[in-house]
């Protein structure tokens, strides 16, 4: 049986995939919006134009996507629309193509069709849901001979989101408090009842006969429970010893509980007690190492604030399982990547935004492909930076003294050696400090720490200005970091760092930027209150256009210790962030939004290039290029290989879409690409300027963000 799985890498269609493909006799594809392993691209929003599938194969789908409440707020206009049509508007979709290629359809409908308010609903009792998750699923269910739904509720375990209940209970910590709703009745199925009920109605061929009896089934246990109940059956199948606290839900008694009028299922599947169908799944996710996905590299969920732990934390995005942005690798080595969740979220206590599920700082660093020396503009740009660093506070110095975080190869200590200033740094990333040649600056292979800290203030003394160019934001413990400052920097030393600044990244549309070593994201508002912890304060902030889309310097003291006031420039900042909505959720939701429309908007000129006969290329193997090709799912279908100037990468792959990176010679040997999607759009500048023979000679360059434009002589 050739069986396609949409959405298999949620919660049930993992569960769905995962059981059919192991099963006997099933050839069995699954589909993902993200990177997973095995697994087909495809964006509900694309349709299956550019999908990979061949759907005159395909006998049976199983349709698991859906937008689901979490991530259906009835106030947000953007989550409402995507539900309206991913929920309602796509079905239909499905059906007119399950109509034209001949293939069945089972879909997984929910009991939120009904609003709650009596229970044992029958599978003709009128919808009466209220909000926008019931009313946009009640409208995708499909009356066809081709569509079957199937209305149920469903737990189950989640390889990679962990948001929904049996992941919420099985989160916590031994002995841990939680509340259970008495008032809310449920009676509900596994997702692995629902895989093997999906496996029975193929292999029996009871497809047919079901939908004789109706388009609509409900798939229900023998029995219900309350929330309460049924937290503490978890408790006792999945031994955790948890104190299940009983609680009130909101919105008074709730009881979505479903009976059914038919016994088809019932002939071929059995119902079973909730606690049976519970103590089934526990045995096969024991029995098939159920969280083992060797694409999933190892990584750790913060569950609090990386600033001021607070446990407030809304998710803004969501871009799935990613693999690392620097994570370049051989063509043997594909089978071996590794991917990692990707969320960024916002903190409602002290509005830092960051990502919360933190990968290995040696995984990041250990082997990096970031040479910053091998970048002109960054260059003259560290340059730039340490002439007026001299200039403003250290040239009435005796003997000053500069300590960097985050060296790199030496780009920014190197020129204030050439001045006479002490100058010394760390960097973890052992193969870039390795290829530093000069003897007049000190480089410490390690990670930053209060402890490393305090051996560096022993060995080095205090330093009057610690710099930090843009790896501010690659550290999880920041307050570590910060007690470390402290140690090395003089009372009267200044502390300097160059950032991602949040508004930049939301103004410039840079969501490129949003990458695992990137851990935060900095507005002055969420810096100021953490730096007030440490007893220091901004006082000074500078843009400069023209250099990493534009960087953002910061400038603190220890309060009390300098003469520096607050700037005018700061002031205008604050005053900038209030404005712009920087303290609520909001203002990032629709952030998200806009990025969905850039990604939307750079695949429909993609693919108009590529249906008119167009060869394209990358240019710009980085961090940049890694989130965006994978977040929109740029991969050999649309570019023939990835340009890179740096020759560290030559010879090795992108991240993911496993993409060769060439040198620019490389043209040579072949016909000049028609156009180069320019990942270096930053550099924008500097690249026109190196590859102005291409535009002459008709070469084009795509540039993706701010808004994407095509660029010619």
């Amino acid at each position: 049986m050739n069986v396609l799985v949409l959405g298999a890498s949620g919660m049930l269609g993992g569960m769905v995939y995962h059981y059919l493909k192991d099963r006997p006799g099933m050839n069995v594809l699954g589909t993902s919006r993200r990177p997973c392993e095995g697994m087909i691209h495809f964006d509900v929003y694309d349709g299956f134009k550019d999908a990979a599938i061949d759907l005159k194969k395909i006998e049976y789908v199983i349709n698991c996507i859906g937008v689901t409440r979490p991530y259906c707020r009835d106030d947000n206009m953007k989550e409402v629309k995507s539900a309206i049509h991913i929920n309602s508007i796509f079905p239909h979709m499905l059906s007119d193509l399950a109509e034209k290629f001949g293939f069945k359809v089972i879909q997984i409908s929910t009991d939120c069709v009904y609003s709650g308010r009596r229970g044992g609903y029958s599978e003709d009792a009128v919808h009466d849901a209220i909000d926008t998750y019931g009313r946009t699923k009640s409208l995708g269910e499909i009356r066809s001979r081709s569509f079957l739904n199937i209305r149920c509720s469903i737990i189950g375990p989640e390889r990679f989101s962990k948001i929904f209940l049996l992941e919420w209970f099985l989160s916590h910590p031994k002995g841990s408090n939680i509340n259970g709703f008495s008032n809310q009745l449920w009676n509900g199925v596994t997702t692995l009842q629902f895989a093997r009920l999906c496996e029975a109605v193929i292999r029996g061929k009871k497809f047919d006969p079901l939908i004789r009896e109706s388009s609509v089934h409900h798939f229900v246990p023998n029995d219900a429970m309350t929330k309460y109940d049924l937290l503490r059956l978890f408790n006792k199948i999945f031994d955790r010893g948890l104190v299940i606290n009983k609680a009130k839900g909101p919105g008074g008694f709730i009881d979505h509980t479903l009976n059914t009028s038919y016994s088809t299922i019932q002939s071929f599947y059995p119902k079973s007690t909730i606690e049976d169908g519970l103590k089934e799944l526990k045995r096969y996710m024991e029995e098939n190492d159920f969280y083992k996905e060797k694409r999933i590299g190892r990584f750790r969920r913060r569950d609090t604030c990386r600033f001021c732990q607070g446990e407030d934390l809304a998710t803004i995005f969501d871009l799935g399982n990613m693999p690392l942005a620097g994570g370049f690798l051989k063509e043997g080595g594909f089978s071996s990547e590794k991917l990692y969740p990707l969320e960024l979220k916002f903190c409602k206590s002290c509005s830092l935004v960051q990502i919360t599920n933190v990968v290995p700082a040696e995984d990041l660093f250990k082997n990096y492909f970031y040479f910053s020396s091998s970048i002109k503009t960054l260059v003259d740009h560290m340059a730039s930076f340490a002439g007026e660093t001299r200039e403003r506070f250290l040239k009435t110095l005796k003997r000053p003294s500069v300590f960097e975080l985050g060296c790199n190869d030496g780009v920014l200590l190197k020129p204030f050696a050439s001045m006479g200033v002490k100058a010394v740094g760390v960097d973890p990333a052992t193969n870039v400090v390795n290829s530093i040649d000069s003897k007049e600056i000190t480089v410490i292979n390690d990670f930053f720490t209060e402890k490393l800290a305090i051996k560096i203030r022993k060995n080095y003394g205090p330093f009057d200005a610690f710099l930090s160019s843009y790896s501010f934001a690659h550290i999880d413990d920041m307050t570590s970091v910060m007690k470390g400052v402290r140690h090395i920097l003089k009372d009267e030393g200044v502390f300097i760092f160059e950032i991602y600044y949040l508004g930049t990244l939301i103004d410039k549309m840079q969501y490129d930027m949003i990458y695992h070593e990137h851990l935060s994201y900095y507005s002055l508002k969420a810096l100021n209150a953490f730096l007030n912890r440490f007893g220091m304060e901004i006082f000074d902030v500078k843009f400069i256009p023209g250099v990493r889309a534009g960087a953002v310097r910061f400038y603190a003291k220890n309060i009390g210790k300098r003469k520096e006031t607050v700037s005018d420039a700061v002031r205008k900042l604050a005053r900038y962030e209030k404005r712009k909505g920087f303290e609520k959720v909001e203002t990032y939701l629709n952030y998200a939004g806009k990025i969905e429309d850039a990604r939307k908007e750079l695949l429909s000129m993609l693919r108009d290039l590529k249906e008119e006969g167009k060869t394209i290329v990358g240019y710009g193997a980085s961090g940049r290029s890694t989130t965006i090709m994978n977040y929109c799912g740029i991969d050999s279908r649309y570019l023939d290989y990835v340009i890179d100037d740096a020759e560290a990468k030559h010879g090795f792959f992108t991240p993911g879409t496993h993409l060769s990176i060439r040198p620019w010679d490389f043209t040579a040997k072949s016909a000049l690409p028609d156009y180069a999607l320019l990942f270096a759009w930053s550099f924008i500048d500097e690249v026109r300027r190196r590859r102005s023979d291409y535009l002459a000679k008709g070469g084009k360059f795509i540039v993706p963000l701010p808004k994407v434009k095509i660029i010619s002589k």
